[in-house]
């Protein structure tokens, strides 16, 4: 059995980045990112928790001692990620509204809201553990969708609720992993 205590990472806390599909991402811990990946701030204690979404069937074949399974077959996968902000800024707005306008005079902003149009972008994650960069995922390619916005009145600190929903790439490829931990090393 191993047992390695330097191999357990306690996230002090995770950085959500997004750009425009196709921008390039660093490919190793220290690279700083570029200016166009946008950094969504302040994010809610359980964002990032990736949640997996299956459906599969179970075939069974008749041997001499009755049915037995011989084959699972999946037929759909699909990985959501929740991603719940506490800030209110340009880089949650534009992304939790795309297709929409803002604009700003003397102070006040107006932010005129549109049905929102399709949008794909790549998505940025860093999970820090204590000041040291651990792990990077890179998704090249997601869909985010609003799933809900602040409320007008609430004592509660006003959440942009966004889900993002990684596509596959042709190799079957939906996220990619950086990451200095010596246990992650695949023998």
């Amino acid at each position: 059995m191993a047992t390695n205590p330097a191999a357990v990472v306690i996230p002090a806390g995770a950085i959500f980045y997004y750009a425009p599909t196709g921008t390039t991402a660093p490919t190793d811990l220290s690279t700083a990112w570029s200016a166009t990946w946008l950094d969504l701030g302040l994010l809610a204690e359980d964002a990032g928790d990736f949640s997996f979404d299956a459906e599969s069937n179970d075939y069974y074949g008749r041997g001499p001692t009755g049915l037995q399974l011989v084959r699972t077959f999946s037929q759909k996968q699909k990985v959501v990620i929740p991603v719940d902000c506490l800030e209110d800024n340009k880089a949650v707005w534009a992304l939790a509204n795309p297709g929409s306008t803002a604009s700003s005079t003397t102070g006040i902003t107006t932010r005129i809201y549109k049905t929102p149009v399709p949008q794909t972008v790549a998505i940025g994650i860093e999970v820090v553990d204590g000041s040291t960069v651990k792990r990077r995922f890179v998704i090249k390619s997601a869909d985010v969708k609003k799933r809900s916005q602040p409320q007008i009145y609430s004592s509660d600190p006003g959440v942009t609720g966004l889900d993002v929903t990684p596509y596959t790439d042709s190799t079957s490829e939906w996220m990619r992993e950086i990451t200095n931990l010596a246990a992650a090393v695949v023998p």
